[in-house]
This record gives C-alpha cells, sequence and structure tokens, in this order.
C-alpha cells in the first residue's frame, strides 16, 4: 500500500471515528514523523468534507470546531473567502460530527496537522564551525554571530519576521541586532538567554562540566535548568555554571580575555586538565587521550597559534606529563 493509499484509509477512519487502538497509533505517528502524505491527506479531508450536507449549528462543539477547519484551511492554502459560506458549513458540520463522537483524539490529530504545516512552511537553517574552524555568519535580521570550533547554530527559516530564536551547542559570540519589539532568545541545553539588542559570548559545549556566558555591551536575561537559576547581567559580568551542581560564579571580568578565542588563542584559565584536554580535541580536530592519569593539576596561560604539539610540550613542563603520539592522536601519560 502506498503512502498516499495508507493515509487515505486513514483519515476516513479518522473523520468516521472507526479506528482501532493500533491504527490510531500508526496515524498520530505518521504526522508527527512526517510519513504522511500531506497532500492525500487534505484532498481527502476535503472531498469528504463537501460530500456531507451542510448544518448551521450553533452548538459551542460546532463553534469551536468552526475555528478549528478556519485555521486548517488557511494553514492548507485551499480556503479563500470567495469559496462560499456553504462550503465551510459543511466543513464545521463534519467537524463537529467528529467532535461529538470523538472530542479528545480530534483536538489532539489537529493540533498535529496544524504543527505539521507550520513545520513544511518553516525550513531550519543550520551553520556548523568544524573543529579547528572559526566561523562569521550573519543572520537573516543582521545579527552577527562568530562560531567557535565544533560549534553549531540551528535557527528556523521564518526567523526575524514574528521571532528570532535560535538553538547552540558549543561557543558562540553574538552582536544582536536590536529590536524591542522582537527579542532575540537562545537556548543551548539547559540554559535560556533573552535579549532584545547587545553583545555577548555563550559558552555550552556539551561535553564540558561548565556553561558560561560574559557580556560585552547591554544587558542578558538568563535563566538555567528550569528557572533554577535566573538573572539579569550587564557589562563585563560573567557568570561561569557548574552543571553537576547548578552552582553559579558570578564575577566581573576582563571580556577581551573571554574573547580571545575569536583571534584563534587558546586560553586556560585555571582550568582542570581534564577540560583542556576537550578545549585541545576541538581546536585541533584530533584524538587525545590520558593513559593512567589522575592528575589535579590545573592549567593557566594562553596559546597563540601554536601547533598541537608545542601545546603539549608546554602543558607536560608544568604537569610533569609526558607524551606520544600514536595512529589516533595524542597519548599524555
Amino acid at each position: 500500500m502506498t503512502s498516499k493509499e495508507q493515509t487515505r484509509n486513514l483519515i476516513i477512519k479518522y473523520l468516521d471515528n472507526s479506528f482501532t487502538e493500533e491504527e490510531l497509533k500508526v496515524f498520530l505517528h505518521m504526522i508527527r514523523e512526517g510519513d504522511a502524505d500531506m497532500d492525500a491527506l487534505d484532498d481527502e479531508a476535503m472531498r469528504l468534507w463537501e460530500s456531507l450536507p451542510s448544518d448551521d449549528s450553533s452548538s459551542e462543539a460546532a463553534t469551536a470546531c468552526r475555528a478549528a477547519a478556519h485555521r486548517l484551511l488557511k494553514k492548507s492554502g485551499r480556503y479563500s473567502p470567495c469559496a462560499g459560506r456553504n462550503l465551510f458549513l459543511k466543513i464545521a458540520a463534519v467537524a463537529a460530527s467528529v467532535v461529538l463522537l470523538a472530542v479528545g483524539s480530534y483536538y489532539l490529530v489537529s493540533d498535529i496537522i496544524e504543527d505539521r504545516y507550520s513545520a513544511k512552511a518553516s525550513i531550519f537553517c543550520t551553520e556548523t564551525a568544524a573543529p579547528g574552524q572559526i566561523r562569521r555568519i550573519s543572520l537573516p535580521d543582521g545579527t552577527a554571530v562568530t562560531l567557535n570550533v565544533a560549534s553549531t547554530l540551528r535557527y528556523n527559516g521564518t526567523f526575524g519576521k514574528k521571532i528570532r530564536e535560535v538553538w547552540l551547542s558549543g561557543e558562540a559570540y553574538f552582536d544582536v541586532a536590536e529590536d524591542m519589539a522582537c527579542p532575540f532568545c537562545i537556548y543551548s541545553d539547559n540554559l535560556e538567554i533573552h535579549v532584545t539588542g547587545t553583545s555577548f559570548n555563550v559558552k555550552s559545549y556539551p561535553e564540558d562540566c561548565q556553561t558560561s556566558v560574559t557580556v560585552v555591551s547591554g544587558n542578558v536575561g538568563v535563566s538555567y535548568a528550569d528557572g533554577e537559576v535566573t538573572m539579569k547581567l550587564y557589562a563585563d559580568d560573567r557568570i561561569v555554571i557548574d552543571k553537576s551542581d547548578n552552582s553559579v560564579v558570578r564575577s566581573n571580568t576582563e571580556t577581551c580575555n573571554e574573547l580571545s578565542w575569536m583571534d584563534k588563542a587558546l586560553v586556560f584559565d585555571n582550568l582542570p586538565l581534564s577540560e583542556a584536554v576537550k578545549m585541545l580535541k576541538r581546536y585541533y580536530g584530533c584524538d587525545i587521550s590520558l593513559d593512567n592519569v589522575s592528575s589535579d593539576a590545573r592549567l593557566s596561560g594562553t596559546h597563540d597559534n601554536q601547533s598541537i604539539e608545542s601545546v603539549l610540550k608546554s602543558i607536560c613542563f608544568s604537569t610533569g606529563l609526558s607524551f606520544r603520539k600514536d595512529t589516533d592522536g595524542y597519548v599524555l601519560y
């Protein structure tokens, strides 16, 4: 059975409420995952709606369904005022009959279908900086973003029209175009940031033990762990959140130090050896492992455009360790 035939059979069963439990599960899964033939669904629904007699019901159910039917038709692009009142009443009649038969499933499926149409109209754009690469990009609203190594930024195809939302994995510097009527929102793991126009740095690699936000200009609203941490930051403010217990350290900082990565400088600021190794792997795009090393050493210092082996030699000098090169990369021991 083709996708179109399967979709048609299921939409018919949906409208006359003859679903088995298993068929309902299949139908909901198809809509959620985008496997349903949405054009077939739309065509079959319209054909069935038009085949039934009109009934200008004034019940609360019919009123609610008129609104739902109106929204669905507008989203699908099949409704126009010239279609006439009779067609709309026929649609409302069938929608009302669905509610009378199965209120819960109707509203559930209607919401899913609406979401599906919205998803079809919006394409997500993904910008990625590979390991060892720093990228500068411009968003549709004029916001400038610099992505640090091994970082990804995603945003909706409708970004900047009604909402400005982005999803970050990694580290990025944002210089946000001001728009008081349309806040700029960043989501990264458990972190949420809301601004209207300012510049700041966000470091939120999923594999790191800490998340940090550093403000260069303006102010930034920060929420972490569903509101467990909530605060407003101002110019030169920096917070570091420990992911293990959601503890926060807030400080006043020299922002130039926090942004030195934009000039391809590698900065260790009292960083545990294990975290420094994570940075090196992202920065140089190679594998680095610790072989039977349980050092409590913390590293500080700046390395400007040095080779991986030069940095490893510096680390070994300060920690008393050694390193070797093998087929997969480097090993500290």
